[in-house]
Formats: structure tokens, C-alpha cells, sequence
């Protein structure tokens, strides 16, 4: 897809109208566009073209939108969107809120990290696409960054100085007609009839790179805010293995522990927190513990369930460069914890058990991170899990009451495994943070839900779950 000169795809007139929205982060600047795309096409290839240095006062006010990196907490999401061979980088994003109903204005953050000199006359660009995916709005010229001069965007990418990052900041108005309960943004640097080419990242194949995307709520549909409270997660209470009691790992789930173990009743929906029968795949879960193990058995629904994972010489795409199975891209269950209570997003484990017992583990230092798309090492995969694992598939009933084909996957997991908790195995009434997924094909259902606040490793939506004494002892 091709720009139409400066204005990105967008028509002058077209242009003009949406400035006037309600969008536009004021009346002064949006007169202010108004006026300037008014004039002839021959102002706008002049000037633009024309070189740019900025006064001490100018640079002091960019100054002020850099930042030393990516900010850890707060919302912000890590991201890696490489133009033009390293020359810039996206390297984070945040939306506030995450959730939002139509007529709610939405708050944009872009992180853009600059390795060298970015040429004259680039520009940044925003598109946003409903649920359809269907680009409805253009925000080239919406932001402190981009508010449009005699050269283009004020502090555009032409001025920015290689070994900083700078803060992008949008402000977006979701109109009440908007079609579909997703709103995604796709970003990039453009000049001309040229957009400035995307080699890695999220993108659309057409040198936009996919940011992220907002869950979008209707007006009298049940809120998420409302209903399942944007800072509530689930709380399970854990009891430890009565005495003279064990669990032997089977794939069967038989042993009188498990009647008496903590149970997840079903997953829900990832973005939405509600239950989705049209789902692939359904899950349920039981926790327990002693001294030596943490106990899971996650109970997935699924028809066709897939291993397809034989040989990482013939199969690229689907191991990582540790030659561990991509789990996530078929079919899977997956435990993630963090060792503590806090929503901070450092050491965390993963760990992902498929319908033949293969198993990828790994722990990251901080959310998402190390990572190397798109074919690894993600996190520490050298991270030593002490872990006995089996699978049972069949068909038929499940294992905790449904009527659906599936697998179920037991696991008995050492405390030893967690090298930076606190202690282990953890005492009674302390807390940790967990969530547990029935994934298929990259998708799937969840115990604690994200609600657009992020991916399936944010632990600020992990569950919590304390450790408690047995309760049969406790009679």
C-alpha cells in the first residue's frame, strides 16, 4: 500500500475533517493543521524539504520527552519493531486504559529507540484498524512530537539524536460506532510515497508494525471494569497433602489428594474474563503441595489434539535454538509462576506440558525478557527444572467432570526448581502468583485473565494463590 504524499494515505479533505475531531488534543492545534494542510502542495514539498536545526529552546523541550530506557512498571509493554537495519527501533509501547468503551478517549505511548541518524523528511505515522481490521483513522499529526510546522512534525525523527529513546504520546477518541471489540495500532516512519521498511517485529507486510491492541467494550455490554475489575484476580487457597496421604504422578488423577486438593472449576477467556464455549479448547485445574513438590493437574478439553513435534532438523520453525518444542504453536497446558506475592514482572517461571509429555521450560529475569525472536533462546532455557510429569489422553469424560475428548496433564513440580524465591518450600499462608492456560495454536483460555493489560506473562494478572495447611488435618 502506497502514502498519498504527506498525509499518509489520507485525503487533504479527509485530512481536515478528522482534524477537526475529537481526537485532536486541542482547539489551537487543530486550527492550527487545518491551516497548514490548506495550503498548496507546493509549500508542503518546499519546506519540508528544507534542512533542520532546532534552537537551544527547542532542544530543551525534546529533551524532555527522552527517556534512559524503557520504564519497567507502569504499564508499559517491551516490544522490538526494527526499521531500516537497526537505524530505529519501537522498543515499548503503553495504552491507557487497555480496556476502554466507545466514546472514552484512550491515552498512546510509544517508546522509539534511534541507533543512527534518521535522513530528512521522515515522519512518523499512526494508523488505527477496528475489529475488522480495517484502518478507520489516521494520527500522523496527532501528538507533542508531531504537531505540524513549516517542516513537517515539530520534533519528528529527522532531529532526533542517535543513543536515545524518546516518548511518543497520542490521545485517541474511540468513536461510538466503532465495529468490532478490538482497536489496533500500527505504526511507522514515512516519507513521500515511501514508508521506512520494517526487518523484524510485528507487522502487517506492508512496513506498519503492529503495536498492540485494545480491548473495546460496547455501551450496555457487561463491563470488564464492572464486572471483573481491571486490578481484581482470582485468590485460591492451596492446601497442603494430608498426612499419610501422596500423589503418584500417572496422568490419572486418582489418588484421594486430588479429591481434597484446590480446584479451578473452568478457564476463562484471556481478554475478557468470561466463559467462551465457542473456544477450541476449555480447561480446569487442581493445586496441591507438601514439602517436596508443588502438584498441578490441568484437566484441557479439545477435540484433535496435536503433537506434531518429531525432529528439529526437519521441522524449522517449530524448536528453539536450545531444541526445545515450540509447545504454544499446537497444543498445550501452561504454568507460569512467580515466586512472591507483588505485581512486579522479575523471575518468573514458564513451563508448558503437551499431549505426549514434552515439555518446554524456562525462567526470565524481567517480562518477556530475554528474548530473541523469532526463534530464541527465550528467557534462560538452560534453567533446571526438577519436575516429574505424565499425560493421560483419552476420550470421553474428562477427568474433572466435562464431557469433551481431551488430555489431562499431572505434574509434580520440586520447590527446589524456583532458585529465586524466598524460601522453599514457601510457609503456610504466604502467597505467590500463578496463572495456568489451555493453549491451542497460540491462543486459548485462562485461569486468571489478562484483560488487554498485556500477554499471557503479565503477573500483575496472575492469580494468587496461598498456601495453607491440609484440611483434613484441620477437622
Amino acid at each position: 500500500m502506497k502514502k498519498n504524499n504527506v498525509l499518509s494515505g489520507v485525503s487533504r479533505k479527509g485530512m481536515q475533517d478528522r482534524i477537526r475531531g475529537e481526537w485532536t488534543l486541542g482547539v489551537t492545534r487543530g486550527l492550527l493543521c487545518t491551516l497548514i494542510l490548506l495550503v498548496a502542495d507546493v509549500f508542503f514539498v518546499g519546506c519540508i524539504s528544507k534542512s533542520r536545526k532546532l534552537s537551544e529552546d527547542e532542544k530543551k523541550v525534546l529533551e524532555s520527552y527522552v527517556v534512559p530506557s524503557l520504564p519497567q512498571e507502569g504499564g508499559s509493554h517491551p516490544i522490538k519493531i526494527d526499521f531500516a537495519n537497526h537505524q530505529v527501533e519501537l522498543i515499548g509501547y503503553r495504552f491507557d486504559p487497555e480496556v476502554a468503551r466507545t466514546g472514552e478517549r484512550v491515552k498512546l505511548t510509544y517508546y522509539w529507540k534511534v541507533n543512527t541518524k534518521v535522513g530528512k523528511k521522515w515522519l512518523l505515522f499512526t494508523h488505527v484498524l477496528n475489529g475488522k481490521g480495517v484502518q478507520t483513522d489516521n494520527l500522523d499529526w496527532v501528538g507533542s512530537l508531531r504537531e505540524p510546522n513549516r517542516y513537517g512534525q515539530r520534533f519528528g525523527p529527522e532531529v532526533w539524536e542517535p543513543g536515545k529513546v524518546y516518548v511518543d504520546e497520542q490521545t485517541y477518541m474511540i468513536p461510538e460506532d466503532w465495529e468490532g471489540n478490538t482497536l489496533t495500532v500500527v505504526v511507522g516512519l514515512w516519507r513521500g510515497e515511501e514508508r521506512l521498511k520494517v526487518i523484524a517485529g510485528p507487522n502487517d507486510g506492508d512496513n506498519r508494525g503492529i503495536v498492540g491492541t485494545i480491548k473495546v467494550e460496547k455501551p450496555g455490554s457487561p463491563s470488564l471494569k464492572d464486572g471483573f475489575a481491571i486490578n481484581q484476580v482470582p485468590i485460591l487457597e492451596v492446601p497442603r497433602i494430608a498426612e499419610g496421604e501422596s500423589i503418584v504422578v500417572d496422568g490419572q488423577a486418582n489418588e484421594p489428594a486430588w479429591a481434597s486438593a484446590a480446584t479451578i472449576a473452568a478457564f476463562v477467556d484471556v481478554g475478557t474474563g468470561a466463559p467462551d464455549a465457542s473456544s477450541p479448547v476449555q480447561g480446569s485445574a487442581k493445586l496441591a503441595w507438601d514439602d517436596g513438590y508443588l502438584y498441578v493437574l490441568i484437566d484441557i478439553q479439545a477435540d484433535r489434539v496435536q503433537d506434531g513435534f518429531t525432529s528439529p532438523a526437519q521441522q524449522q520453525g517449530l524448536w528453539t535454538v536450545t531444541g526445545q518444542p515450540k509447545l504454544w504453536l499446537k497444543d498445550t497446558a501452561e504454568i507460569l509462576i512467580a515466586p512472591r506475592e507483588g505485581d512486579g514482572n522479575q523471575d518468573y517461571y514458564e513451563i508448558q506440558i503437551n499431549p505426549h509429555n514434552r515439555v518446554f521450560r524456562t525462567y526470565y529475569e524481567n517480562y518477556n525478557t530475554p528474548k530473541t525472536d523469532p526463534d530464541g533462546p527465550f528467557g534462560h532455557e538452560d534453567w533446571s527444572l526438577i519436575m516429574r510429569s505424565q499425560v493421560g489422553v483419552r476420550e470421553g469424560k474428562g477427568l474433572l467432570g466435562t464431557g469433551k475428548k481431551g488430555y489431562a496433564v499431572e505434574a509434580a513440580i520440586a520447590w527446589s526448581s524456583f532458585h529465586k524465591a524466598s524460601r522453599v518450600p514457601p510457609n503456610e499462608g504466604e502467597i505467590w502468583r500463578v496463572n495456568l492456560y489451555a493453549m491451542k495454536n497460540n491462543g486459548g483460555m485462562a485461569w486468571s485473565p489478562i484483560l488487554g493489560q498485556g500477554n499471557f506473562h503479565k503477573v500483575s494478572r496472575f492469580g494468587k494463590v496461598r498456601w495453607v495447611a491440609s484440611r483434613k488435618n484441620n477437622i
